[in-house]
Protein backbone atom coordinates (compact mmCIF):
# COMPACT_ATOMS: atom_id res chain seq x y z
CA UNK A 1 0.00 0.00 0.00
CA UNK A 2 1.10 3.54 -0.68
CA UNK A 3 0.66 6.82 1.14
CA UNK A 4 -0.38 9.50 -1.36
CA UNK A 5 1.09 12.92 -0.57
CA UNK A 6 -0.39 16.30 -1.47
CA UNK A 7 2.25 16.96 -4.15
CA UNK A 8 1.24 13.73 -5.92
CA UNK A 9 4.23 11.82 -4.59
CA UNK A 10 3.85 8.42 -2.99
CA UNK A 11 5.63 6.57 -0.21
CA UNK A 12 5.53 2.82 0.23
CA UNK A 13 3.80 2.14 3.55
CA UNK A 14 6.44 -0.49 4.41
CA UNK A 15 8.96 2.38 4.63
CA UNK A 16 6.92 4.39 7.14
CA UNK A 17 7.59 4.03 10.86
CA UNK A 18 5.19 6.67 12.21
CA UNK A 19 2.71 9.38 11.35
CA UNK A 20 2.71 12.03 14.07
CA UNK A 21 0.38 15.03 14.11
CA UNK A 22 2.32 18.02 15.45
CA UNK A 23 1.47 21.73 15.35
CA UNK A 24 -0.95 21.53 12.43
CA UNK A 25 1.19 19.22 10.32
CA UNK A 26 1.78 15.50 10.05
CA UNK A 27 5.37 14.34 10.39
CA UNK A 28 6.02 11.17 8.38
CA UNK A 29 8.98 9.28 9.80
CA UNK A 30 10.60 6.70 7.50
CA UNK A 31 12.70 3.62 8.22
CA UNK A 32 15.88 5.38 7.10
CA UNK A 33 15.30 7.91 9.94
CA UNK A 34 14.42 10.66 7.49
CA UNK A 35 11.21 12.59 7.94
CA UNK A 36 8.99 14.79 5.87
CA UNK A 37 6.03 16.94 6.68
CA UNK A 38 2.54 16.90 5.24
CA UNK A 39 -0.16 19.51 5.71
CA UNK A 40 -2.72 16.68 5.65
CA UNK A 41 -3.93 14.95 8.78
CA UNK A 42 -3.23 11.20 9.03
CA UNK A 43 -6.94 10.43 8.39
CA UNK A 44 -6.83 12.50 5.18
CA UNK A 45 -3.68 10.74 4.01
CA UNK A 46 -5.39 7.40 4.67
CA UNK A 47 -8.54 8.44 2.77
CA UNK A 48 -6.54 9.65 -0.24
CA UNK A 49 -4.49 6.47 -0.32
CA UNK A 50 -7.62 4.31 -0.04
CA UNK A 51 -9.20 6.19 -2.97
CA UNK A 52 -6.06 5.62 -5.04
CA UNK A 53 -6.22 1.89 -4.36
CA UNK A 54 -9.93 1.84 -5.20
CA UNK A 55 -9.32 3.62 -8.55
CA UNK A 56 -6.48 1.22 -9.37
CA UNK A 57 -8.68 -1.79 -8.61
CA UNK A 58 -11.46 -0.43 -10.86
CA UNK A 59 -8.97 0.16 -13.68
CA UNK A 60 -7.55 -3.34 -13.23
CA UNK A 61 -11.03 -4.89 -13.37
CA UNK A 62 -11.86 -2.90 -16.52
CA UNK A 63 -8.65 -4.06 -18.18
CA UNK A 64 -9.34 -7.67 -17.24
CA UNK A 65 -12.93 -7.39 -18.46
CA UNK A 66 -11.86 -5.69 -21.71
CA UNK A 67 -8.98 -8.04 -22.44
CA UNK A 68 -5.24 -7.83 -22.06
CA UNK A 69 -3.31 -4.59 -22.22
CA UNK A 70 -2.04 -5.68 -25.66
CA UNK A 71 -5.66 -6.14 -26.81
CA UNK A 72 -6.53 -2.64 -25.58
CA UNK A 73 -3.50 -1.19 -27.36
CA UNK A 74 -4.48 -2.90 -30.63
CA UNK A 75 -8.05 -1.62 -30.31
CA UNK A 76 -6.83 1.93 -29.69
CA UNK A 77 -4.48 1.77 -32.68
CA UNK A 78 -7.27 0.38 -34.88
CA UNK A 79 -9.60 3.19 -33.79
CA UNK A 80 -6.92 5.80 -34.53
CA UNK A 81 -6.33 4.30 -37.97
CA UNK A 82 -10.06 4.25 -38.76
CA UNK A 83 -10.41 7.89 -37.67
CA UNK A 84 -7.70 8.99 -40.12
Amino acid sequence: MFLLLEDGGVILMDNIVALIRHEGATVITRRDNSALESAFAPATLDRRSSRLISRQNKMRKNIIKSGTAADLTRRAEKTRTEDN
